[in-house]
C-alpha cells in the first residue's frame, strides 16, 4: 500500500473477522533431488495435517534453479478458528518435512550455502 494512500484514504482491514490465513514457507533442496518426489512427499504432508484446508489446494513452487538447489515455495490456507495455532500448525509441518525428507534421502540445504545469484541463476525469470 502506497504511503500516501495510508495517509488520505480509508483503510479497510478485509481479514479482520476472517481466520483463514495464506501461509508459505520456504526451503531449498540439493540439486540431485527428484522433484516429483518432492512435491508428493510435501503434499502427502500438508493433505494429511488436519488444519490445512483443502480448497483452496495447496500449492508447491519451483521458485529458483540454481548451481547447487533448488528453491522451493509452499503456499498452504489454514484457519485459525480451528484448534490449533498458526505458530503451532508451522511447526508441525516443519517438523514432518524434516523426518518425511530424512526418510526419502532429500537433503535440505542451509541458505548459506545456497549458490543463487545472477551468475548462477536460471535463465527462466519471473519478477514479481
Amino acid at each position: 500500500i502506497p504511503n500516501s494512500s495510508i495517509l488520505q484514504d480509508v483503510i479497510i482491514n478485509w481479514t479482520l473477522e476472517d481466520t483463514i490465513l495464506k501461509t508459505s514457507l520456504d526451503l531449498i533442496i540439493e540439486d540431485t533431488a527428484d522433484i516429483a518426489l518432492v512435491d508428493s512427499v510435501i503434499l502427502k504432508i500438508l493433505n494429511d495435517h488436519q488444519h490445512i484446508l483443502k480448497d483452496p489446494a495447496p500449492q508447491i513452487l519451483l521458485k529458483d534453479i540454481c548451481r547447487n538447489g533448488y528453491e522451493i515455495g509452499i503456499e498452504f490456507w489454514i484457519d485459525l478458528a480451528s484448534e490449533g495455532r498458526g505458530k503451532y500448525i508451522i511447526n508441525d509441518i516443519n517438523r514432518a518435512l524434516v523426518k518425511d525428507f530424512k526418510d526419502n534421502n532429500i537433503e535440505i540445504i542451509d541458505r548459506s550455502q545456497f549458490e543463487c545469484g545472477s551468475k548462477s541463476r536460471s535463465s527462466a525469470q519471473v519478477h514479481y
